[in-house]
């Protein structure tokens, strides 16, 4: 025996067409009376009209929630655009700071707001609103002439030291060979092409040494004299009287050359040097005795 009545297999749903009159049939048919019959019909009426009004206004909160999402997007939308748009008169442009950092100088307070006209701003304005001692700073800067800018592929300028090394360089070597003319001619050559040559002290020099070694006596003496009056030679004193001692004596000038040497000597002339020019000098008074008249210049 079972309790209770077996489950009818998918009973038809009282909301959907039909369903709830199917239901009274059937209930009337178990012998239910009419008045439980309009009772039960009465409430079930009652319970489906209370259920469609809650859903009614569910679905109404819920618009007016979204209305007033919306509207209050749209407000936040426009209050920003309001804020963020500048009027037609003025407006407010935050201070940048200088780039330019000096010792003891501050940057500008970035915060610091300042106004300007929209239709009359620069840099005097800009400056005018600034601090004194950042305003001096802005105002160097925008004063300073812009620098010149090299080209980034420009080449630097070839030095032509190479070249007058090089002549100075042949003219030893050619000295050395006892090729003096050609030797000369690269020193003249030297001087020609670069007159402001930073060699030109050691190629006089050089040029006479090269006229006493070729025997041009009177010729080495013009320019040892030239170089002694050159302020570029000035610490060549004792070395040039002593070059002067040897050119002298050669031409038996002994009075002049004994004076030369004097002045070597006081110029720090070293020991060497002096003995052998105290030997030239006595060869050239030794000479003299011998009645061999004392010439002025040998060609």
């Amino acid at each position: 025996m079972k309790n209770g009545s077996e489950p009818t297999a998918d009973p038809t749903p009282l909301s959907q067409e039909g369903g709830v009159f199917a239901a009274l049939g059937e209930m009337r048919s178990a012998g239910l009376s009419a008045e439980r019959l309009a009772r039960g019909a009465d409430s079930l009426s009652k319970h489906m009209a209370n259920s469609s009004a809650a859903a009614a206004t569910t679905t109404t909160v819920l618009s007016k929630l979204v209305l007033l999402a919306v509207g209050v997007f749209m407000i936040g939308g426009a209050w920003w655009v309001l804020r963020t748009t500048p009027t037609n008169k003025s407006e407010f442009v935050a201070a940048r700071p200088i780039a330019v950092l000096d010792a003891g100088l501050l940057p500008v307070d970035a915060s610091v707001p300042i106004e300007l006209d929209a239709s009359t701003a620069d840099a005097s304005q800009v400056e005018n609103a600034l601090p004194p001692v950042d305003a001096s700073v802005a105002r160097r800067t925008r004063e300073e002439p812009p620098k010149r800018r090299e080209p980034p592929d420009a080449a630097p300028p070839q030095s032509l030291l190479p070249d007058q090394l090089l002549l100075l360089k042949e003219a030893k070597a050619l000295a050395r060979a006892k090729k003096f003319d050609l030797a000369l001619g690269k020193l003249t050559e030297l001087k020609t092409r670069f007159p402001d040559t930073p060699l030109r002290a050691e190629a006089d020099l050089r040029r006479a040494i090269v006229l006493s070694a070729s025997g041009r006596v009177a010729k080495a003496e013009l320019a040892v004299r030239a170089l002694l009056k050159d302020s570029r030679h000035a610490g060549r004193t004792a070395e040039l009287h002593h070059m002067l001692v040897d050119l002298l004596v050669q031409q038996r000038r002994c009075e002049a050359a004994q004076a030369s040497l004097d002045t070597a000597i006081a110029a720090g002339l070293s020991t060497s040097r002096r003995q052998a020019a105290e030997t030239g000098l006595a060869r050239c008074k030794a000479l003299n005795k011998t009645s061999v008249p004392e010439t002025s210049d040998q060609k």
